[in-house]
């Protein structure tokens, strides 16, 4: 038995059944690991399906940017001309690689300081040149640099807000690329060089533009598209009254990691345990606490799977993450089952604005907690999450896990259960 890199506090309410959750989840982390994934798609003569010419200069921004470059560092050797490494912490960067610590889930000073890197090195190369960018979870607001006409401030209070109002990601990236220099095409637009792009993806869908808000592909929405965004979570649309989208020809772009690939890998696991275990096709959307309720209702016996990323709205003053809202949620729907847990994990290590990765929990959860004084209805009305499932002893801990690729959830429900 093993636990992974969890925090094995969560054992303690049942050790022999949450122990098979953890192996699954930590199954699925390693099939999103960030420099294996690099790896497979590079070698010292090209990356992906583009031949290496001229100067080689890296980009690695996100959470998982450490690792990729280091895999890619593996396979290019003294190929590597220049990089540059953008992460939300101070990292040990890749030999060749120079880093800049950057604001997440807010840009910040560091942000703009990466953003004028990452022009600054794509204007640098010529078109005998190859700029190798690697994108993974947070990209969005580690990289940043403002179109003329927008302060840092109000692109904080732009997406702080968004956040806060439980925006999809696609439309909070929407209207960061309309905001942007650097995203929506910024970046490619930037250079002469080939551009070839790795991306670990976070995104549902994965679509490219969304990915990082796409640096390095053309936007396909329009301004007009992110004022709607806007005025449906009662931000001033004014703000984007001067704004120029990018165009840029077509370009390599692989995704080489993603929630589904990871899902699929967690249902594998359970397999291997000697379950009936299926990933669900539709991927995790909407609000945390609604998602969670509906999984749960599952009738299905065995492990179901999802991946994706939901959202909570906050009109709270409690603290939590959409993984941890969703734990709680399912908590009481489950509560007096028998042989029924679910999981919900960030697979960055990171649920919203806490030290904890999400929670797991099953049909005692509700009863532990109340014994402990804790109102489960009352704190997922405050969107609480956070205090709810460490006093139940509940919540997932992963620290950093050095990838990102969305959230997976987990429904185990054996026949008895399902029976009743």
């Amino acid at each position: 038995m093993t636990v992974g890199p969890f925090d094995p506090v969560v054992l303690e309410a049942d050790q022999q059944r949450r122990s098979r959750v953890l192996d699954w989840l930590a199954s699925g982390l390693a099939a999103a690991d960030p420099a294996e994934a690099v790896r497979r798609h590079v070698t010292s003569r090209q990356v992906a399906s583009t031949p290496l010419a001229g100067k080689v200069a890296v980009l690695a921004v996100g959470k998982a940017a450490e690792a990729m470059a280091a895999g890619l560092g593996d396979q290019l050797g003294d190929r590597l001309d220049e990089g540059l490494l953008v992460t939300p912490a101070p990292v040990t960067p890749a030999p060749g690689f120079r880093s800049i610590v950057a604001g997440h889930p807010l840009p910040d000073a560091g942000s703009l300081e990466a953003g004028a890197a990452a022009l600054e090195l794509a204007r640098s190369l010529g078109a005998g040149d190859t700029l190798v960018v690697l994108l993974s979870g947070g990209a969005s607001a580690l990289l940043e640099y403002p179109i003329d006409g927008i302060t840092l401030t109000e692109l904080v209070a732009v997406t702080d807000t968004l956040l806060r109002g439980g925006a999809a990601i696609d439309e909070l990236n929407l209207v960061r690329r309309h905001l942007s220099a650097v995203k929506g095409g910024g970046l490619a637009a930037a250079t002469a060089a080939t551009v070839v792009t790795l991306a670990l993806s976070d995104v549902v869908g994965s679509p490219p533009h969304v990915i990082g808000s796409g640096p390095t592909v053309s936007d396909p929405t329009y301004v007009e598209d992110a004022r709607r965004v806007l005025r449906a979570h009662g931000i001033d649309p004014h703000v984007l009254s001067v704004a120029a989208a990018q165009t840029v020809g077509p370009r390599d772009f692989l995704v080489v990691g993603d929630g589904p690939r990871s899902a699929e890998a967690v249902a594998a696991a359970a397999r291997a345990d000697g379950l009936p275990a299926v990933v669900e096709p539709t991927p995790l959307t909407g609000d945390a606490a609604t998602e969670a309720r509906r999984c749960v209702a599952v009738r299905r016996p065995g492990v179901t799977v999802r991946a994706g990323e939901t959202t909570v709205r906050v009109d709270g003053t409690g603290r939590g993450g959409r993984n941890q809202e969703a734990a709680l949620a399912a908590a009481i729907e489950l509560d007096g089952a028998t042989d029924m847990l679910f999981a919900a994990l960030a697979t960055d290590g990171a649920d919203g604005p806490t030290d904890a990765a999400g929670g797991l929990v099953d049909g005692a959860t509700v009863g532990e907690a109340r014994a402990a004084g804790l109102d489960a209805a009352d704190h997922l009305r405050r969107h609480d999450s956070y205090a709810w499932l460490a006093g139940a002893g509940a919540l997932l801990r992963t620290g950093p896990t050095g990838t990102n690729v969305g959230d997976i959830w987990i429904l185990w429900r054996d026949q008895s259960a399902a029976e009743r």
